[in-house]
């Protein structure tokens, strides 16, 4: 890697984990629902999930499950449990 390439890396990397922290305030107090929730129409496996808004919410996800707990996690299974369709979605 030239320092020009690792230069951006980092810069990137920088510029994701601010992104992070600024999401995480927005979602630590109203978390993000589960994809059968918020997108009802979409398949565990659709394109949605990996383009526009789907993807923005699955991003919201990983940042939030992320920095809560195995307690919280646990609290947040119990109030959304997988649906058929969905089984082992949390274990991905």
């Amino acid at each position: 890697m030239t320092p020009e390439q690792e230069a951006e890396w980092l810069a990137t990397q920088r510029e994701r984990e601010a992104y992070e922290k600024k999401l995480w305030e927005e979602l630590k107090d109203k978390p993000p629902k589960p994809p059968w929730v918020e997108f009802p129409d979409y398949d565990r496996y659709s394109m949605g999930w990996r383009m526009g808004g789907g993807e923005d919410h699955i991003f919201k996800l990983y940042v939030y499950f992320k920095k809560i707990d195995s307690e919280q996690l646990d609290k947040y299974k119990e109030r959304y449990p997988e649906p058929k369709g969905w089984i082992g979605w949390y274990d991905e």
